[in-house]
């Protein structure tokens, strides 16, 4: 499993292309950074860091997956600290489909915290859910993850 940089606008447009309310056309995200995670020559998932304020210390996070492959805890912290360790931001936003129940279950088990709903946001009947993460949800995140880490290789 590695993380590929440097091909921002590819990977953000096969994340584009994978989320059903998001308008597929190309730079929908721009400007963006994006990092996708592959296992050899095959992409398993991308994730697009946009809507990037640094007055306000805010960023916007957009995800898709081809695989649950791509989920493990090394990949999740190295996702998540281009904006809380490099870019220093204060909240991480990311906004789901409220029927995406599977991506609600992620982010509320990686420690994203709700914020609110948004009626109709992504077109009639398509709700969305606010969720955000703070550094202290990420610190505690990363926290319980290396100390996860470090348990299981004791056991080995």
């Amino acid at each position: 499993m590695r993380l590929v940089f440097g091909h921002d606008k590819l990977i953000a447009q096969w994340v584009a292309n994978r989320i059903p309310y998001v308008p597929s056309r190309a730079g929908v995200f721009d400007p963006c950074v994006a990092t996708g995670v592959a296992d050899g020559s095959e992409m398993l998932a991308g994730v697009v860091y946009h809507d990037y304020f640094p007055d306000y210390q805010t960023m916007s996070i957009s995800l898709a997956a081809a695989s649950p492959r791509w989920c493990t805890r090394g990949v999740v912290i190295g996702l998540l600290a281009y904006p809380f360790e490099q870019m220093g931001v204060n909240v991480l936003w990311h906004a789901v489909q409220r029927q995406n129940q599977r991506m609600i279950r992620l982010a509320k088990g990686l420690g994203f915290v709700r914020e609110g709903g948004l009626k109709d946001r992504f077109g009639p009947g398509l709700s969305a859910e606010i969720y955000r993460m703070q550094p202290k949800e990420y610190y505690r995140l990363k926290e319980r993850f290396t100390a996860k880490s470090a348990t299981e290789a004791e056991a080995a």
